[in-house]
């Protein structure tokens, strides 16, 4: 059974773009190329938001700026992030531009709605050297 990794982004990191912290920490550049697999599928990330804030976090600017920040610097969400966590779709929301939503008065439900088109090449940033890493642990 594979470990998970659990990483939160704290509510003080977002306000102040603080990313060091986590990008020191999975810098996967930095990692020999058989320690790489325990990495994919292991990452469960997720990020603090006030509390009472019940939009979803890619609603929230200071959380889309956060993550869309994130996700230039650390290519590797594709690969590395726990698939049956919804972090990674809200990782991915985070990244769209052309993003709108709709929130109906009084209720906690919204509506999203955005260009399929942007979805293509998500977590496909990697480089091509830690691909051809990843690729050769298959």
């Amino acid at each position: 059974m594979q470990c998970k990794i659990q990483f939160t982004f704290s509510a003080r990191q977002v306000r102040e773009h603080d990313y060091e912290a986590f990008l020191d920490t999975f810098s996967l550049d930095q990692i020999p190329d058989v320690a790489l697999k325990r990495y994919e599928g292991a990452l469960r990330l997720d990020v603090e938001t006030a509390p009472g804030d019940l939009r979803p976090p890619y609603l929230i600017p200071e959380i889309r700026r956060h993550l869309g920040e994130i996700a230039k610097r650390w290519p590797y969400s594709a690969f590395c992030c726990d698939l049956k966590t919804p972090f990674l779709l809200d990782f991915a929301l985070c990244q769209l531009g052309d993003l709108q939503f709709i929130e109906w008065e009084n209720q906690r439900r919204c509506q999203s709605r955005f260009l399929c088109m942007t979805f293509i090449g998500f977590g496909s940033a990697a480089t091509p050297k830690f691909v051809r890493r990843a690729e050769g642990l298959a």
